[in-house]
Parts: C-alpha cells; structure tokens; sequence
C-alpha cells in the first residue's frame, strides 16, 4: 500500500482498517484518506473512497467532486480557483451521510440538509414502471414549502376521490360520476366544515370559528373587459323536464342583532368611469314558452302568528352619502312592450281590515330645490282628488275682495300643443281651451310654478329623451275667484234690481252674465287638470233648440274683452246641382235684437270655418251672433267685458 503525506502528520491509528491493504493512503491536515480495495467474501471486491473523520473536529467531513478547467478569473465553475462541484457527500454524524447534488459552494446554501438534496436545477424521470400495478393506498408528495417530498396516505377506496384534469392541470375536482364510478353524482356532496353535507357544496361555521367573519369569501382579480362574476349561479331543467320552483341564488340571514340581510349586494367605484354601478342586479330572459310571471327582481316580507313587525318593506331603496349624484333614484322602475298592459311602477296597498290606513303610494319630496313628492308625464286618471284644506293648517284668513276684478285679469285662450317637438311629455293633440302661464304669473305669480321634467333613460342608462324645463300652473287657485265672482254677480244683480228698477233687458243681461258664470265655475271644478282646461267645451251655450249648436258656432273666449274670434261649421252639403255649395250669412246683433252688422257672407262647401270678429268699437255688453244657412239658424250670445 502505497502512503502520500503532508508536511504535517498526526497518527490516524483509530481511523486505520485493516482491510485498507490494497490502495493508496493520504494524510495531512489532521485527516487521512483512502482510495482502494476491499475485499469482500469470495463473490465481490469493493472499491472504496474512505475519508477518516477527525475526532474532536465541529465542522463536518465532505467528499466532494470537483471539476476544473483552464483557470480564469471566475468565482465559480469549471475556470474558477474552487472548480465546479458536482456532488458532496457530508457526514453529519456517525451513522447518517448525507449526499448533495449541484454546486453547494457556489449556492452558499451550506451542506445538505436531507439524505438526498438538490440545490437547484430539475429531477427528471424519463420512465416509469409498466410491468407493475399498485394496489398501495400511499402516496409522495412534494412539499412546496420546504421542498421535501413527504408521505400522505390516499383517500379510502370507497370514497369520492380529488382528481387532477390531465388535458387541463391545476383543474381539481371530484363527485363527477363519468369518471369515477365510486362517485357517482347523484349522491355524493362536498362538504366543509361538516361531515353532514345537504347540497353539492355545503359550508358550515359554527361557534368554534366565530373568529371568521364569513362562511365564504371569493376574490376575483378579473379581466379588464368583459363580465366578471364572484358567485355565478345557473340552474336549468336539463332533460328531466321543467323545473318546478328555481332560485339562482338564495341568501337566508337570521338573528342580526342590528341588521339583518338575506342578500347584500356592494359595487364601487374609485377613479375608474362606469356606466352603470349597481348594488344586486337580476335579470330575468325569456326565450321561448309562456312564462305567467317574470321578475326581475321579487322581494317579500312575510309575517306569521305571533310575531310583530314596526315597518315592513317589500323593497326599501336609498340613495344617500357624501357625493352628489346628477340623478337620484330611490327606485326607478321601467317597463317596455308589456303585450296587454305594460307598467313602470305597479303599487297596491291591501289593508287587512277596514280600520286600517291603507297607502298605495306615499311620496315626500324634502330637498332645498325644486321639490315634487309626485311627478307624472302624460294623463293621471284618478277616482278622487282631496287638497288639504283644514283651517289648522292654514292663518291669516280673509275673504277675498273684489273677486271679479281680479278674475277679469286672466285671459283665456285656444291653442294647440308643440307635442311633435315635446314626445317625452306626452302632450295632447288638437284645439285646447285654457289659460297662458305665463301671462296668469303677471297677475298672480303664486299660482305658478318652475318645473324641471327630469331625462329619461332605458335600462341600460342611456339617455332617450332629455330634460325639459317649464312653467306649471295650478288652476285649482282659479276655482275660489270664480266662486267669488259668481256670488258678487248674485249681490250686483240683486241690488240693481231693489234699488234701482232696472229695465227688464238688462236685468236680464245681467242674470245672462251671471249664468254664463257659474257655467264657466261647473266646467273649470269638473275638468281641473295640469292645463285647467282640458278636454274642455265651449264656455257659452246656444240659445238654439238644436242639440249640436254648440259645435256649429263658437265664440272664442267668451266672455271677452279683446276681439274675439267665431268658430262655424257648415256640415250639409247643397243640392246636386249647385255641387254642394251652401249661401251662408254670419250677423251681429245687440241686446235688444237689433241687427248691427253683416260680419261675413258667402257660399261656401260644408266645413268648419273661423272669422275675426272686430269688437272693439263695441260698448261693453251682450250681443248676438247668427249663423244663416237658407232656413237654419244658428244663435250665440257674447259678452263683452272692460279690461
């Protein structure tokens, strides 16, 4: 055997094998180490890389293997002083050895902690068993905290296993009856936190976890576009038919001590623009088949015996916070091409018994602007209207004063609406009868009021129709002048007649007036609506005994002060030979029956027809006016009144 040594020796006696015969011993530096044989029973001979560990030394023994290359100025690697280690075997006590594979010195990771360690780079397999089967239950795992494969036990056979997708990795899921046949899908159910599962996936928390704020959280870092959904419910019917009662989702809550939701939808927005921010969105698609009701969104409240509930609220919605919002809706309900009736908004208020207060619908409006607790575009049937009008709500009561001076200052007129240019407002076509916001405003500025008409959106938010800005007017203010007035009428012609013998005429002119008056009162009390006049007939009635002399001439306003204008249908045709043709005369006549003037005459095809009556040479007064056709008369009185 061959001895190399060092310049420095120690005795290694104790680290000596007598087997260590054939080989090449090395010592220095307090260590020995041996490269040969050793002989072993008649079948083998071993080769053997001993190296002799020091007694006393706290730094463990290494064999290491090292490549080199031409040197260089490199920290590591083949060039480098050290070399490219490729493996090291460390004793880290007197029976465990531990064996590294990669470069620990250039890693700086120190020795290897476990029996084998891999201080970088990837393990490969190029091929498995195929000529055995294993029935073992067991399994290895990687630890992907430490890195170290560990043992882990697989599920009983008799159960739903976790699978891995192998066309798609990182999909895991289990209870899919097509691939195991343990599972089948009918029955087998996931559950968390309970062994008792009721649904597919069931979470509990009970007590023990009270630390937990919920029983489920999901965070969804989405895509930029498109819909991104935390919870995304889908139930269908498949192929066993139609479903008898289905829910999307269901959220029971129970015992909040403060508050209590079954449902609590959150959106927000930071510095990014969204056109649409909603809390809960639900959307109900019909596609084919008849569906008999379909909501969008339905809430219930529901009471039993015994128990009692301060306010009860079918749907309670708020908007509210520190922001201003261009458009606050509390709710806004939209409906569209409904097949029979189609409603924005349905509210029935049912009381249990007759002693109950019953609301269908309650508004209150309590801002520092404009403020309406009920605002309606287009036509409002209603079965009764009530104004508040008790005395305690009112002061500084009198009775009005000089009711027809001030009714004088109001000037009807006949016009047509702009609805080609305000669809959104749904204004009536054809002729109206009422009054002038404006000019009423110049004489009684209380009874108007500015209004906004607010836009109005689809259901996406767009806008259909912009906002329309106007003056309203109430007539129902007109009502107690013309009652006033007709009572001063009373009064005047009553005086008149006691005191100074009027001439019978006058005094007939007079009650004329005054019926002319009240019928005027009867008409405004019966058709009081956003316009006052609405839907409105002629103020006067004719004398004639024909039943539609009211539609063959009008005079228009009447009573008047400015030049009226008169109104006449000529609805006969002529005989054949003149083509239709019909001679009409239109005459104005005084009190007394006196012919003043031919206002116009003609021969004229059946139609309707208008003539400007100039009036103002007239006295203020009664007068008539005739429409001549051949042997038909028609007969309109009309007064004329001082500015």
């Amino acid at each position: 055997m061959d001895h190399l040594a060092a310049a420095t020796n120690s005795s290694f006696e104790d680290a000596f094998r007598d087997w260590a015969k054939t080989g090449t011993t090395l010592t220095g530096g307090g260590t020995m180490g041996y490269f040969g044989l050793k002989s072993g029973d008649a079948d083998h001979t071993d080769l053997i890389v001993q190296l002799a560990k020091r007694e006393g030394a706290t730094a463990p023994d290494r064999i290491r293997f090292l490549f080199t290359s031409t040197l260089s100025g490199a920290a590591n690697g083949a060039t480098s002083q050290e070399g490219l280690e490729g493996m090291r075997l460390t004793a880290v006590s007197n029976s465990a050895v531990n064996v590294g594979i990669g470069d620990f010195f250039a890693a700086g990771v120190g020795e290897p902690a476990e029996r084998l360690d891999l201080v970088n780079g990837k393990v490969r397999i190029r091929q498995l068993p195929i000529d055995l089967v294993s029935t073992s239950t067991e399994a290895v795992v990687l630890n992907t905290t430490t890195g170290v494969l560990e043992h882990r036990p697989f599920p009983p056979a008799t159960d739903c296993k976790w699978t891995m997708n192998v066309a798609s990795p990182n999909n895991v899921y289990t209870a899919l009856g097509a691939v195991n046949p343990n599972c089948p899908d009918a029955s087998e159910k996931v559950g968390i936190g309970t062994n008792s599962p009721q649904y597919k996936l069931d979470v509990y928390q009970n007590v023990a976890n009270g630390s937990m704020p919920g029983g489920q959280r999901v965070i969804f870092l989405g895509p930029s576009t498109g819909w991104s959904y935390g919870i995304k419910s889908e139930l269908y019917p498949g192929s066993v038919g139609s479903l008898d009662r289905a829910a999307g989702m269901h959220s029971l809550a129970s015992g909040g001590t403060a508050e209590c939701w079954g449902l609590l939808g959150s959106a927000s927005a930071t510095t990014a623009t969204s056109a649409l921010l909603g809390g809960v969105s639900a959307t109900a698609t019909a596609t084919s088949g008849t569906i008999t009701n379909a909501y969008g969104s339905r809430n219930k409240v529901i009471t039993t015996t015994g128990s009692t509930v301060n306010t009860a609220m079918g749907v309670y919605g708020v908007v509210e916070g520190a922001g201003l919002a261009s458009t606050a809706y509390g709710v806004y309900g939209y409906g569209q091409r409904g097949s029979t009736e189609t409603y924005g908004g349905y509210f029935w208020g049912n009381g249990p018994s007759s002693t109950t207060t019953t609301y269908g619908v309650v508004g209150r409006a309590t801002g520092t602007g404009t403020n309406w607790a009920g605002f309606f575009t287009g036509p409002v049937s209603v079965a009764g209207t009530v104004y508040p009008s008790d005395e305690h709500l009112k002061t500084d009561i009198q009775d009005l004063q000089g009711p027809t001076a001030l009714l004088m200052q109001l000037h009807p007129k006949s016009y047509t609406y702009r609805h080609e240019e305000f669809p959104q407002m749904d204004l009536p076509d054809g002729l109206r009868y009422g009054f002038i916001a404006q000019d009423v405003q110049e004489a009684f500025p209380q009874f108007t009021t500015p209004v906004h008409q607010p836009e109005q959106l689809d259901s996406a938010g767009n806008e259909v129709f912009a906002s329309v800005d106007y003056l309203g007017l109430n007539t129902a203010d007109i009502i107690p002048l013309l009652v006033g007035a007709v009572q001063e009428q009373h009064v005047s012609v009553s005086s008149v007649a006691a005191a100074q013998g009027v001439h019978t005429g006058e005094l007939q002119a007079l009650r004329d007036r005054m019926q002319e008056l009240e019928n005027m009162l009867a008409a405004c009390c019966a058709r009081a609506d956003a316009d006052g006049m609405r839907n409105a007939p002629s103020t006067t009635s004719a004398l004639s005994s024909d039943p539609a002399a009211g539609r063959k001439l009008r005079i228009v306003p009447n009573p008047f002060s400015e030049p009226p204008t008169v109104f006449y249908t000529l609805d006969r045709s002529g005989r054949p030979a003149d083509g239709g043709m019909r001679h009409m005369q239109l005459i104005a006549n005084s009190a007394d029956g006196k012919e003043l003037t031919v206002l116009q005459e003609a021969t004229l095809q059946a139609g309707d027809y208008q003539y400007a009556w100039d009036t103002n040479t007239l006295a203020p007064g009664m007068y008539y006016v005739t429409l001549l056709l051949n042997d038909e008369q028609v007969v309109k009185k009309a007064v004329k009144v001082t500015r």
